[in-house]
């Protein structure tokens, strides 16, 4: 409870954990005027800048006050997650992003040599049409799902304790392949204990990267949020596919040893990812 949240501090954490916190990020979201002066300090540890933050506009009188977003989550066995919101979505952001939105992100991207990531939260709640998945990938250089996720956009939702068919675990190719023939230009499918199976759309080249081996895990939620800040990271710096992901699996073994946002500054942690990024890059193997 009361842990600093959502995808976008943990993502930006593993992105300033693989820069040695030299990497100069912001994140944009919208808060209200509850949002805990705790937060601002834990962002602006992590190097964040939060001048993107969207603030409540001063209301009338009366006016429904806008609250910082607040969501339990409930992680089960097979990995799937349940996302219960104990406050309203603040309007200052859209909830669903359209497609205009992603080509104008695409845009600024190319221009600044950047890369434009996606990471799935939840299961589709049922397969995604053709259309409108190559509408989406084609907009994409970087697509990070888990597994469950994958198949259920793919297949539609598995069955409860078993959200992702066993053809699918044994190839996990199947869960990567069809979102690059989409149009996306490099897959990260997130295996949680298993660690990434990573493939890019030039080459064709499809890597296991296995978990950190050592990790003491006590809070998995944003486990995936710091892989792909970390892979981001790596990305941008010239890294090699197989090398981007050993970081993100490093990174992501670092975020589940501490309950919610680390209160540690990422930079502090950088040679210990380091060294565990080299250990997951010595055991990674070509599929």
């Amino acid at each position: 409870m009361a842990q600093l949240g959502g995808g976008g501090p943990q993502t930006l954490w593993g992105f300033q954990l693989q820069r040695a916190q030299a990497g100069h990020v912001a994140l944009a979201a919208g808060v209200g005027s509850d949002l805990p002066a705790s937060t601002l300090d834990r962002l602006q540890l992590y190097g964040i800048d939060t001048g993107a933050l969207v603030l409540p506009p001063e209301g009338a009188a009366g006016e429904q006050p806008w609250r910082t977003p607040r969501a339990w989550q409930i992680l089960e066995d097979d990995g799937r997650r349940h996302e219960i919101w104990r406050t309203p979505f603040t309007p200052q952001l859209p909830d669903d992003p359209s497609l205009d939105l992603l080509r104008e992100l695409r845009e600024a991207a190319a221009e600044s040599a950047g890369l434009v990531s996606a990471e799935t939260f939840a299961v589709a709640q049922a397969a995604v049409p053709q259309a409108a998945l190559s509408a989406f990938m084609q907009l994409l250089d970087v697509f990070s799902p888990n597994e469950a996720e994958a198949a259920s956009m793919l297949l539609g939702p598995g069955i409860p304790g078993q959200p992702v068919p066993a053809h699918c675990r044994a190839d996990p190719r199947r869960l990567t392949e069809p979102f690059l023939e989409a149009g996306a230009g490099l897959v990260a499918l997130r295996r949680g204990p298993e660690g990434a199976v990573v493939q890019d759309a030039a080459t064709g080249a499809a890597w296991q990267v296995p978990a950190f081996p050592d990790t003491k895990v006590v809070d998995a939620v944003g486990c995936g949020n710091a892989f792909c800040g970390a892979l981001l990271g790596a990305l941008l710096a010239g890294e090699s596919l197989v090398s981007a992901a050993s970081w993100g699996c490093a990174a992501g073994s670092l975020m589940a040893e501490f309950v919610g946002s680390p209160a540690v500054a990422p930079g502090e942690l950088t040679a210990e990812a380091a060294r565990r990024q080299a250990i997951v890059l010595s055991l990674s193997t070509q599929i």
